[in-house]
């Protein structure tokens, strides 16, 4: 089974100085050079991720492109220096803290989406109902 994850395109490309990475009770949040990358656990096969620079939030409290809105579930969280691991049944989420990259995996570890360590995420600034949002387009 394929599973297409949507890959930031930008715009605006920020330099990674090596991340911090915190854990609440519903996601991960990622800190780096200006950008920050928040996966919250909405159930056991789906995460809903936000990223931009400075503190970016989701573009619409409704989010209508969502069949049930994100209710925080259970999940496991590792990290040290380099690496991170949140992991729920299903999915594991990897972040590389030395540049910021991201790698989506089922739980056998078959690798699902990964950012390139070739470019570094970019945001192209874009107004959508009135609200000022960062495009993402696919790869």
């Amino acid at each position: 089974m394929k599973c297409a994850l949507p890959v930031l395109s930008v715009a605006l490309a920020l330099p990674l100085a090596g991340a911090t990475i915190e854990r609440d009770t519903a996601g991960v949040t990622m800190r780096s050079g200006g950008e920050t990358v928040r996966v919250s656990v909405c159930g056991p096969s789906v995460v809903h991720v936000v990223a931009g620079p400075g503190n970016p939030k989701a573009a619409s409290p409704e989010e209508p492109w969502l069949v049930k809105r994100c209710e925080p579930e259970p999940f496991e969280f590792a990290h040290d220096e380099k690496n991170a691991i949140l992991s729920t049944p299903a999915l594991r989420v990897l972040f590389n803290l030395e540049d910021g990259r991201l790698t989506f995996q089922d739980a056998a570890g078959k690798i699902l989406q990964s950012e390139s360590d070739r470019e570094p995420r970019r945001y192209d600034a874009v107004e959508a109902n009135g609200e000022k949002l960062y495009g993402v387009e696919p790869e």
